[in-house]
């Protein structure tokens, strides 16, 4: 038997909000005009959340790997993504429970409706991440997820699905904790656990009205893999047995080595982001498109350098073309890791340890490129000098 839930998954709660929403969507986009071979620029906004006393917080750089990784995997839809800012916010309560009242009040309260607004927190109910509806700034939309897996190659990008109006392919069945012959029997009956959600053919003929409504998703009952495997038998209410897509962005397999989303899938994203309640994330805005494909080079401190003073150390490393912010990370077993965004190639350190050795390492990046590596790290020792 495939274990059920093998690992944390998406806690998007009110799944039937946004198939209605993409279903509305269809309705208002029947007769426009789409744009063609024009990419569109969409704002996103990382709130790093932290404890109330400044601990815990994640680190830029999962933010920057997670938008690297979202573009990916958007990059042939003409829908690409830039940063629109860091915003630091510390709260326990949101760090721990966001799904909360009390966090997601304060969720609600720091909502910047100019971007998408992705909160990444320490927990989500002991989901991977989730998203928040209704669309739209009338409502909440919101996404949260959490440090251990907002940089999985495909975790963002699903729940950025979610916010454009995708269900699951497996719909229906999401609060059954996946297909159990036991319990949900072989074949499977003519409704989903939910009680409302038709079960979706595998010869298709009632996709339009059961599971996602999606047509050229197959038939899906939710089998949850950390490895990428579906061994099952699954038969649907026919008798037939099921053959689900894997490596479908908004399926619930960990581990594949690609993931896509369908034709239809496809669609329905432009549905909802050329809709009315989408007008918010298409500012007609063209970030720096300039690749940023190489790291800087540290030049001071150099390898192993010992520096006189400690409150006035100068970190300087070489200018990276394209790049309009660098992220420096600098650590040791007394501070841990802090971490600086500046705009030029230097930064000057006044409040460093005397006598202490200090590992530090910088990436270039600007909005739109933020895939680049760190340089070499280098080990520097503070003086005991003023």
């Amino acid at each position: 038997m495939q274990a059920q839930q093998p690992v944390h998954l998406c806690g998007t709660k009110d799944v039937e909000a946004v198939k209605q929403q993409m279903l509305q969507n269809r309705q208002e986009m029947r007769d426009f005009v789409f744009p063609r071979n024009a990419v569109t620029y969409v704002p996103v906004r990382f709130i790093l959340v932290a404890k109330s006393d400044g601990s815990g917080r994640p680190n830029e750089r999962l933010a920057l790997r997670a938008l690297c990784n979202l573009n990916e995997q958007y990059a042939d839809q003409d829908i690409q993504f830039y940063l629109k800012e860091f915003y630091y916010y510390n709260s326990t309560t949101v760090y721990t429970n966001p799904t909360g009242f009390s966090g997601s009040t304060a969720i609600k309260n720091l909502m910047d409706y100019s971007a998408i607004n992705v909160f990444i927190t320490n927990e989500a109910d002991d989901a991977a991440a989730y998203y928040q509806p209704p669309a739209g700034p009338g409502g909440n939309d919101w996404i949260v997820a959490t440090s251990a897996y907002v940089d999985d190659v495909r975790v963002l990008a699903h729940e950025v699905g979610h916010f454009f109006s995708l269900p699951h392919p497996f719909h229906g069945w999401e609060s059954s904790g996946g297909w159990d012959p036991n319990i949900h029997g072989n074949p499977v009956g003519i409704y989903a656990p939910d009680g409302q959600t038709k079960n979706e053919l595998v010869n298709g003929s009632n996709c339009e009205n059961a599971g996602d409504g999606i047509c050229d998703t197959p038939a899906d009952y939710m089998f949850p893999s950390g490895n990428c495997t579906y061994n099952l038998n699954a038969k649907d209410p026919n008798g037939q047995l099921l053959q689900p897509d894997k490596e479908n962005v908004m399926n619930y397999h960990f581990g594949c080595s690609s993931y896509h989303f369908s034709d239809d899938q496809k669609q329905e994203i432009q549905n909802s982001l050329f809709s009315s309640n989408r007008n918010y994330v298409r500012p007609n805005y063209t970030p720096n498109l300039t690749e940023i494909n190489q790291s800087p080079t540290v030049i001071s401190p150099s390898q192993n350098e010992e520096i006189a003073t400690y409150n006035h150390v100068q970190l300087e490393w070489s200018e990276v073309p394209g790049a309009d912010y660098y992220l420096l990370e600098i650590s040791n077993a007394t501070i841990g890791t802090r971490t600086y965004i500046v705009e030029d190639n230097s930064l000057l350190l006044t409040d460093l340890e005397p006598n202490k050795g200090y590992i530090w390492k910088v990436m270039a990046f600007n909005e739109y490129h933020t895939c680049a590596n760190y340089s070499t790290q280098k080990i520097f020792k503070t003086g005991g000098e003023i």
